[in-house]
């Protein structure tokens, strides 16, 4: 059929002018828990598989997801996008299951600390099943515009492409996201845009063949949210560092009698990491001890900024995010013995022997990790508390993993990136001590300053 041919058929506000193709592949980046909501008697949560019992992403997840962060950079797109059931507008978008292909199945332990004692509460011991890092599926979605919408036709072929940038840059999916899990980003993600007007577009898609597509390459997050706290550190680890775990069989082998390993660092896709629990975890006990020693804080503000989850309260999600830290080069793992002594006596218990495996830095003020964390619609008060902690961790007042009691867990800041409603703070180590501009510092005080203000004490 001819284009003026077709130009003359007449056409329903529901006909179908394009068709926008995303495909490309996601990748796995750290941990994935997409709970089946099931138990197996001994793990408390399940990851979400198939029958043939392999994992994957839902549609409805990566729709939820790529919804909420449009959201929150314009409403009208996101229902223009995805729908809304309030004017009965149907959704433009449909994405496809991600069936995850090369995924290792792993489980991770979690407690629940009392901030008052640093103990663990009753009943608080949980674990559940992750998908690890490395895992990868192809991604498919596509877009139906209709005649109906012919005058948001250009916005949503724009809105289509920030979204290819959004997956390759990343997204966060699944179950405990604000302590680093389910970071997932795009690979050669690809758009092609069918425009039915054109004969030849609209027999490419009816045959299934593939039109010229631009492909996108990682970006600077395209869409941040203008109050958005981001802190990204460098740092050195000072002293042995021990987020433990059991041994396999060649480590439990080691050592002399009593004196076997009992724990060893966690790893992950063979990296040693700090899991973004602990991360937090450490990150929400110093920030309680600071609210409590500078002011009045009351309930209200850890907990909107930690969230919380009360039988006596409405739950509240936290809106800090933290991430998985992997120490990739430049540390190893060295077996260090331990005896219990006797308090009364001196000397050592029986069968007090024992021998943990902590990892150390090879070479002194040389980068080992990078620290993430940040926090979406930041106060200035939120960031200056968020500065003292940065403070903390980069002059080795907070303590990492387990046997902080002995010294380990310590860390040495050398670079620091912040970035605060579109301005970017940085200090950095040097040899003759840290480097920060006369601007920056102003700022970043003036940060504090608010903090120590919403306390009631300035």
């Amino acid at each position: 059929m001819s284009e003026a041919a077709m130009n003359k058929m007449p056409a329903s506000k529901a006909a179908i002018i394009e068709k926008i193709q995303m495909s490309g592949r996601l990748v796995v980046q750290s941990p994935l828990c997409i709970g089946s909501g099931q138990d197996d008697g001994i793990t408390d949560s399940l990851v979400l598989k198939n029958k043939q019992g392999k994992a994957f992403i839902p549609g409805t997840s990566l729709a939820g997801v790529l919804r909420d962060m449009v959201d929150s950079y314009d409403s009208r797109q996101a229902d223009l996008l995805f729908g809304n059931l309030s004017d009965n507008r149907q959704s433009m978008i449909n994405i496809d299951d991600v069936l995850l292909e090369n995924s290792v199945y792993t489980v991770r332990d979690g407690v629940r600390i009392d901030s008052i004692t640093n103990t663990a509460e009753d009943t608080g011991k949980f674990d559940y099943e992750v998908v690890e890092r490395g895992a990868s599926g192809s991604f498919s979605a596509t877009i139906t515009i209709r005649k109906n919408d012919i005058e948001d036709k250009a916005a949503v072929e724009k809105l289509a492409a920030a979204l290819a940038d959004q997956l390759m840059y990343g997204i966060s999916l699944g179950a405990h996201t604000a302590k680093g899990f389910g970071e997932v980003k795009g690979s050669k993600i690809k758009v092609a845009n069918y425009d039915f007007s054109k004969p030849s577009a609209l027999e490419a898609w009816l045959l299934g063949e593939r039109l010229q597509a631009d492909v996108h390459a990682a970006v600077a997050k395209p869409l941040t949210a203008a109050d958005e706290f981001y802190a990204e550190l460098d740092l050195a680890l000072k002293t042995s560092l021990l987020v433990g775990t059991e041994p396999d069989a060649f480590d439990a082998g080691s050592g002399d009698g009593e004196g076997k390993v009992q724990k060893v660092m966690l790893s992950s896709k063979g990296e040693y990491v700090i899991p973004g629990t602990s991360v937090k975890g450490v990150i929400r006990k110093q920030a309680e001890h600071i609210c409590r020693v500078v002011g009045d804080y009351g309930d209200d503000f850890l907990g909107s900024l930690m969230g919380y989850s009360k039988a006596d309260k409405a739950k509240q999600r936290s809106r800090l995010r933290t991430y998985e830290v992997y120490l990739s080069e430049g540390v190893e793992a060295v077996n260090q013995s331990h005896v219990r002594i006797d308090r009364f006596t001196g000397g050592h218990m029986g069968s007090g022997l024992y021998t943990n495996k902590p990892v150390w830095q090879k070479k002194a003020d040389a980068k080992t990790m990078t620290m993430r964390f940040a926090i979406s619609g930041c106060s200035d008060a939120e960031a200056g508390l968020m500065l003292l902690i940065l403070k903390d961790i980069w002059t080795g007042q907070l303590a990492f993993g387990g046997d902080k009691a002995g010294g380990s867990g310590v860390m040495q800041g050398l670079k620091a990136v912040v970035s605060y409603k579109g301005t970017k703070y940085m200090m950095e180590k040097t040899a003759g001590g840290i480097k920060v501009s006369a601007e920056d510092r102003a700022a970043m005080n003036s940060l504090v300053e608010a903090f120590v203000k919403a306390g009631g004490r300035a």
